[in-house]
């Protein structure tokens, strides 16, 4: 076994901030996101970083190789240097369609660019009390999201919600993670804008808070794009193979966990399709001590509490690795029928920077939404 794949390669990640002019400044929070898969949050100094480079006159083509090694794209490198300078768009513009032969494919996302800086809205624009069906018809009907993005690590949140919103919004039959304890973390919401589905987390902290004659509680709002579902979609009865194979024909993903190494896992699976799907032996790296987990899985009554961490890798006919097959075959050997598993996802189907045509096009279509006047090949059907 090899351990959990944190990485397969550099992750693609593009900016999305609220909308400013030439003049304008940086949000407070710079949220960087990859509308295709895995959400990032970074800090500020990202943004601060490229723009000193780009103010002190470095060549674009040296700073947007510096953004290639930070698992940037094209796309979001152009976006990024527009917004510092609209006035060079269409130098940034050339000069990203120059490095495109000499960029890895990844460097060409392979989603497209019409909602990709969506517009954002804060919520003094929602009035008070700020309501969270509000919210959720800005994403549902026009695609704006709220901003900025909170890190709800450091005890942020999007807003105060009403308690009793929020119980009218609830539904213990959907869901998309269990937490794994009690953090004191806020209340997720999460909406799902193709579906028009709305998902409260945390629905137990929501009871607690309703028993104790709260008003109001810290909430964030999780944003989910088309390829994104909630767990419960799939019903009581689904499998880790049956959600596999939604990936890896259809992309199909469930919904990111808020804090795995809290021990917030997205089900209860069985270990006999586990013992199935996963080949140990391929996935096997350090030799763990059997004994020792064995007699822990003991000591807890018989079961794992410590959710697996299973990666689907969607590569070929797809591949599954676990982060500790020791585990799972000891639960198999004592008879355990389940085991809390957290699920993360891995594409690495990237369209080639070899077709460039709709690679321009994606550069061209970020120069414009960081507001850049720029005439592009693809303008012009060449």
């Amino acid at each position: 076994m090899k351990t959990l794949l944190r990485s397969l390669s550099i992750v693609t990640i593009a900016l999305a901030v609220v909308p400013f002019g030439a003049n304008a400044e940086l949000s407070e929070d710079t949220h960087i996101t990859r509308d295709d898969h895995t959400r990032l949050d970074i800090e500020r100094a990202t943004f601060d970083e490229f723009k000193r480079f780009y103010d002190a006159g470095y060549p674009p083509a040296s700073v947007m190789l510096q953004g290639a090694s930070l698992g940037m794209s094209l796309e979001d490198m152009v976006y990024l240097a527009v917004m510092s300078d609209p006035d060079r768009a269409a130098e940034f513009y050339t000069t990203a369609v120059n490095l495109m032969p000499s960029l890895p494919g990844w460097a060409c996302r392979t989603g497209n660019v019409s909602d990709r800086y969506a517009n954002y809205f804060t919520t003094e624009q929602l009035g008070s009390p700020a309501s969270i069906r509000a919210m959720a018809d800005e994403w549902f009907d026009n695609a704006r999201v709220l901003a900025p993005f909170p890190d709800w690590k450091q005890n942020q949140a999007h807003v105060n919600a009403s308690v009793s919103e929020l119980a009218s919004l609830a539904d213990a039959s959907k869901y998309w993670y269990k937490p794994g304890g009690d953090r004191g973390s806020p209340i997720f919401v999460s909406l799902y804008r193709d579906i028009r589905e709305i998902v409260v987390g945390g629905v137990d902290a929501l009871r607690a808070a309703q028993q104790s004659g709260r008003s109001s509680v810290p909430a964030v709002v999780v944003y989910n794009h088309s390829f994104q579902r909630p767990l419960s979609r799939y019903g009581a009865e689904a499998s880790v193979t049956e959600i596999a194979n939604e990936f890896f024909d259809k992309r199909i993903e469930i919904t990111a966990v808020p804090a795995w190494e809290a021990g917030d896992f997205h089900m209860q699976a069985s270990v006999a399709d586990l013992m199935a799907l996963v080949n140990t032996e391929v996935n096997r790296g350090v030799r763990q001590d059997e004994s020792t987990i064995e007699r822990k899985i003991s000591e807890n009554g018989g079961v794992v509490t410590a959710p697996l961490l299973v990666t689907l890798l969607r590569t070929g006919t797809g591949q599954v690795w676990i982060d500790s097959p020791a585990t799972l075959e000891v639960a198999n050997s004592m008879g355990v029928s389940e085991v809390p598993v957290t699920l993360f996802y891995q594409d690495i189907d990237r369209q080639p920077c070899g077709a460039p045509s709709a690679c321009e096009a994606q550069i061209c279509g970020a120069a414009k939404a960081a507001g850049g006047i720029v005439q592009c090949e693809a303008d012009s059907g060449q």
